[in-house]
C-alpha cells in the first residue's frame, strides 16, 4: 500500500496540473459561446446558414452548449476521480461528518446521471423511504457511493427494457438506513462475487474499466461503520445493499 501511495500520489500530480488548465479553460469556452452568439445568430438571420466548426451554424447551434456542458462537466468528474484514488491510498483518513439525508443524497445521484440513465434504459425506479433517520458521514462520499453502484448496474443492462430499482428504508431492529441498488442485468458469476470489491479487479478492462470502483465504494462505507453487500446471479441481475447505522438517538429499539 506504501508503494501504491507513492505511485498514486505522482500520477495525482501530474493529471492534477493539466486538468486545472482544462477547467481554467473551459470556462473560458463557455464564456466566449456565449458572447459570439449574438454575432453568429445575427449573421445567421442576415446571411442564411453557413459553416460552423464543419457542420451548419442551425446544428451547432443546438449541439454546442451540450458540447460545452459535457467539456466543463468532464474535468470536474476527473477531478473526483482523481479525490477518491486519494482517498484510497490514505490510511486513517478523517471524514468531515455531518448529519445525511440518503433519500436527498439517492435524489442528487439520480440527477447527475440523469443522461447515462435515460441512455441505458427506460425502467428505472426510485423508491423512497420514508421516515428514514439521517445518518453520520459526508454527504459527497455516500453519493459516490449510490453513482458508482447505479453506474455498474446501468452498464450491466443488455437493452433498455431491463430495469433497475433503487430503494431507501430504514432497518429498527438493526439501527441500519439501507440503501438498495438492484438491476436485471447480466450478473456476476460465482466464481468472481468475491473479488469485486478486490483493487484493480474488474470485467471491464476493455471497455476502460480501472477496478477501483467497488474497492473505494467498499471503503467508503466500511469508514462509515456501515456494510455493502452484493447478491448476484449471472444471467439474472445483481442487488447491491448498503447499510449505515443512523445518526439520530432514541429510535431504535434497546
Amino acid at each position: 500500500m506504501t508503494s501504491l501511495g507513492t505511485l498514486v500520489s505522482g500520477i495525482i500530480h501530474e493529471i492534477n496540473n493539466p486538468n486545472s488548465f482544462i477547467m481554467s479553460n473551459s470556462k473560458l469556452i463557455k464564456n466566449t459561446w456565449k458572447d459570439n452568439r449574438k454575432i453568429l445568430e445575427a449573421h445567421y438571420l442576415a446571411k442564411g446558414d453557413f459553416k460552423f466548426g464543419g457542420l451548419p451554424y442551425s446544428e451547432m447551434r443546438k449541439i454546442m452548449p451540450q458540447v460545452i456542458e459535457a467539456v466543463n462537466e468532464g474535468p470536474v468528474r476527473i477531478h473526483k476521480i482523481i479525490t477518491n484514488l486519494r482517498d484510497f491510498v490514505r490510511q486513517g483518513k478523517s471524514f468531515a461528518h455531518g448529519k445525511v439525508d440518503i433519500n436527498n443524497t439517492v435524489r442528487t445521484a439520480q440527477t447527475m446521471l440523469n443522461h447515462q440513465i435515460i441512455k441505458h434504459t427506460d425502467n428505472f425506479h426510485f423508491r423512497r423511504g420514508r421516515n428514514v433517520p439521517p445518518v453520520r458521514g459526508n454527504s459527497q462520499q455516500i453519493e459516490q457511493v449510490v453513482i458508482n453502484l447505479i453506474m455498474n448496474s446501468l452498464q450491466a443492462l443488455s437493452n433498455k427494457r431491463q430495469g433497475i430499482w433503487v430503494s431507501t428504508s430504514f432497518d429498527k431492529k438493526s439501527c441500519m438506513a439501507l440503501i438498495e441498488v438492484r438491476d436485471e442485468g447480466s450478473g456476476i458469476p460465482e466464481d468472481t462475487i468475491g473479488r469485486i470489491i478486490e483493487p484493480f479487479f474488474t470485467t471491464k478492462l476493455k471497455t476502460g474499466g480501472t477496478g477501483l470502483g467497488l474497492s473505494i465504494s467498499y471503503s467508503i462505507i466500511k469508514e462509515h461503520n456501515g456494510v455493502l453487500e452484493f447478491i448476484s446471479e449471472a444471467g439474472k441481475g445483481t442487488t447491491a445493499m448498503v447499510k449505515l447505522p443512523v445518526n439520530a438517538g432514541g429510535v431504535c429499539d434497546e
